[in-house]
Parts: structure tokens; C-alpha cells; sequence
């Protein structure tokens, strides 16, 4: 199962780097300024408006309202929607169930933060609550699952269902198939796939049931990649586990299920000596980035910064003992999202700067028109006021201040909301009619 999922994957690397930029003169007092229009019967709202968080999975995305209501769009095939659609959208050659508008999703309130995978969706309430909805396969939502879908009978829930035995849940993170839950205690806790050890249970059995993650204690905040997983604890510690690409920071090498050969790996909670002062973490695909209270950033997996190095010959400091790689200054670095080909830095004062390429879509930055390997990273002009950024599979999302909700790049499956298919480069207002970009 895993090995096609990860040559899928694969094949479309091609097309991951999304078109951040702001066309023409449009800016955030133009976003700030547009009219409310009206959405889909399924909705009760005029737009979408009042956003305090996102999360962008495979084909879908999620936003979180501040009247603690959750909105879903895009792709809906395994119910990660958590709403019956009967929209078609015609996508790999194939009329899939969607929605290119923005719905609530039904029976939830009172949602503090939520998290989105493949084709799951995930929230947790202001009462320690976990709920999930969607593709159930690898026991992502917890143990039970009513229904099933598609000729393989994929297990799969539409409406959300509470996880069951888990509570006083302080932050969740979701991977494709896998969930990390962090505990008011400190402690942290997994279920789902683990067919690369990204649960940190020394094991490669699948676990369906919730698990408590061993080694881990005193735990401040939690992040997942695409098969690996992090923790940043309170003693400002780091600990990473599951697949990487670095060689340096893991103890063994996994070798998962219908992979050809083995892999890099911890399969367990490894500590990454040598940080200090490390205030929270970002995990992206293959690659971690741990954020320094003195600015200073460093960078762990994947190869993302290493090709920017050999590109362009910047001079780095040397690698820690545990492989971790500093990355030259940038001032102001706030957090850093990270898709399989792209990257995106979102600075303190609400500005992006990016990185990264593709060989078919033009890249991100408006300046330069067509494709180039690996710059370093660049200022995204246009954007300002921006509280988060969420990557998807070939499209990006963007929250702005104001509550408003941008997006850019593939849109087949309804993933920007915009009422449409059409792909969209520069970004259009999520939630919003065509004509309105």
C-alpha cells in the first residue's frame, strides 16, 4: 500500500511548487475591501470570513472560524469534508466528489485547532477533545470507522467522530496517515500508520489503537512530516524520529513495508544535541527546521537547503554532530512551510520569502517569470499581514490578518474555493466568486 502511495507521490514532485505571489495591484487593503459573496446552499455565511487558522491536506483544506466553527473545501472522496457533497470534479481522468465551495462542517463547535492529512481531517476542541472525519485506513481517526468506500472498500468516517480514551489534549499534528497528539501533561501520543516508524514506537506494525510515545516527558510542542515526526520540549530539547534523508542524526535504518531497500531512520524519539535556545520546530515533507530564540535557524532531513548550497555556492557554518545545518541569517524568521519542492518563510512582521522550483509551473516569485533551480531565499512581494501559511499537493494557502484566506496553484478538485477548477496564478480570495479575485 505504502510503496504506491510513496511512487504517487513521487511522480508528482514535478508539480508541488505553487505561485505565491499577488498579482497586479491587488494587496490587503483590496482583500480587506472586497464584498462579501454569497457561497452554496450548503452554507450559512456570505464568505469566508473571520479565519484564525488553516490546514491544507492532499486535495483539501480546512479553515477555522473565530466562532470556533470548521469549513472544509475541496476534495471528498473518503468524506474528509466531514459533509455529504454531491459536486463532481473532473480530476486524473476521473469524475471525483468535491466541493469548490467552502462548507461547515456539521456537529462542531467550540474547535481550538485543527489538522489536516491525506484524506483525514482533524479538530480539537477548547474541551481537550479530539475529533476526526474522513479516509480511515490506517486507523487515523482511532479505532472505529462506520462506513466504507470505493471498490477496495476503504474504511472511512463523513461525520466527525470523537477519538476514543483521549483527552486533555493541549495541540494535535497530522501527517498523511499518521496523528501525534500532545497532553497537558507533557506527554505525547500516536496512532495511525506506521509504516516508516513515524510514530516512534520501535516498531513497524500498524497501530490503529492509541499509543503513548515512550522516551518522550515534559513535552512543549509537537510537528509531523511526511513519515517522520518532532518534539520540542520544554527544557527547549528536540527530538525527532521516523524516515529521514540525514544520515548523520539516525541510530539505524528501517526497513518499511513494500519499499525497495532500506532507509535512514530513527524508530524512536532520538534527541538532536548540539541546539540552544530553541523556541518551537516546523516539519515539513523530509526535512525539520528548528527555530533559535537568538534568530538563528537550523535545518535537519531533507535536501532542500543543501541543493540551494551547491547552486548558488553560499558559504555555511559547518554541520552539527547530529547533521543539523544552520542556515545563513535571515532576520525576523518566524516559521518556515515546507512542500516537496518549495519553501516558504514566514517573517515576524507578516512577510513571506520563498524558495524552491518546478520545472512545470512558473516559480513563486513574481519577479521571475519562468522556472530556476534553488535560489536562496527571496523576498514574495505583495504579501503583508500574513498570520500562517499552509502548503497542500500543488496548491498553498495563505491567512492573512484580516481573516481572509488567499490561495494559489492546482484547484481541479475545488482545493482554492474560488467556485471554480482553474488552476490560479497569482492568488485568488478564498471562498470567494471568480469574478471577484
Amino acid at each position: 500500500m505504502w510503496r504506491g502511495r510513496l511512487l504517487g507521490l513521487l511522480a508528482v514532485v514535478a508539480v508541488l511548487a505553487s505561485s505565491l505571489a499577488i498579482g497586479g495591484q491587488q494587496s490587503t487593503s483590496k482583500v480587506a475591501a472586497q464584498e462579501q459573496p454569497e457561497l452554496s446552499a450548503f452554507t450559512q455565511t456570505d464568505a469566508l470570513t473571520d479565519v484564525v487558522a488553516i490546514a491544507a491536506g492532499d486535495d483539501h483544506a480546512l479553515a477555522l472560524r473565530s466562532d470556533g466553527t470548521v469549513w472544509a473545501w475541496g476534495g471528498n472522496d473518503a468524506g474528509q469534508l466531514g459533509v455529504v457533497t454531491t459536486e463532481l470534479c473532473r480530476a486524473d481522468d476521473e469524475d471525483r466528489p468535491c466541493s469548490t465551495r467552502a462548507l461547515q462542517v456539521d456537529g462542531l463547535d467550540r474547535v481550538a485547532t485543527i489538522a489536516a492529512g491525506t484524506r483525514f481531517s482533524l479538530a480539537l476542541r477548547e474541551d481537550g477533545t479530539v475529533w476526526g472525519w474522513g479516509e480511515n485506513s490506517a486507523g487515523q481517526l482511532g479505532p472505529e470507522a462506520g462506513e466504507s468506500c470505493g471498490p477496495q472498500r476503504v474504511p472511512f468516517a463523513v461525520a466527525p467522530r470523537q477519538v476514543p480514551d483521549l483527552n486533555q489534549v493541549t495541540m494535535i499534528a497530522a501527517g498523511p496517515s499518521h496523528v501525534l497528539a500532545l497532553r497537558a501533561d507533557g506527554t505525547v501520543w500516536a496512532w495511525g500508520d506506521n509504516s516508516y516508524e513515524q510514530l516512534g514506537l520501535d516498531t513497524v506494525d500498524e497501530r490503529v489503537g492509541l499509543t503513548q510515545v515512550p522516551e518522550l516527558s515534559e513535552i512543549e510542542a509537537i510537528a509531523t512530516g511526511w513519515i517522520h515526526s518532532a518534539a520540542l520540549g520544554r527544557d527547549g530539547s528536540v527530538w525527532a524520529w521516523g524516515l529521514t534523508i540525514g544520515e548523520k542524526m539516525t541510530p539505524g535504518r528501517c526497513h518499511p513495508p513494500d519499499f525497495p531497500g532500506d532507509a535512514p531512520c530513527s524508530p524512536r524519539p532520538l534527541r538532536m544535541d548540539g541546539f540552544d535556545g530553541i523556541t518551537h520546530l516546523s516539519v515539513g515533507y523530509l526535512d525539520g527546521f528548528a527555530f533559535g530564540e537568538d534568530g538563528r535557524v537550523w535545518t535537519w532531513g531533507g535536501k532542500a537547503w543543501t541543493a540551494t548550497v551547491i547552486v548558488n555556492l553560499i558559504s555555511l557554518p559547518p554541520p552539527l554532530p547530529n547533521g543539523a545545518q544552520e542556515l545563513p541569517p535571515i532576520q525576523g524568521a518566524a516559521d518556515v512551510v515546507s512542500g516537496f519542492v518549495h519553501w516558504v518563510i514566514l517573517m515576524a512582521d507578516g512577510t513571506l520569502w520563498g524558495w524552491g522550483n518546478s520545472p512545470t509551473v512558473p516559480r513563486m516569485i513574481p519577479a521571475e517569470p519562468e522556472p530556476r533551480p534553488n535560489l536562496p531565499p527571496t523576498p514574495l512581494d505583495g504579501w503583508q499581514d500574513v498570520v500562517q501559511v499552509s502548503v497542500g499537493n500543488g496548491f498553498d494557502l495563505v491567512l492573512l490578518g484580516d481573516g481572509t484566506v488567499w490561495g494559489t496553484g492546482t484547484n481541479s478538485l475545488g482545493q482554492l474555493a474560488d467556485g471554480t477548477t482553474d488552476r490560479r496564478r497569482p492568488a485568488v480570495r478564498v471562498g470567494a466568486p471568480a469574478d471577484e479575485d
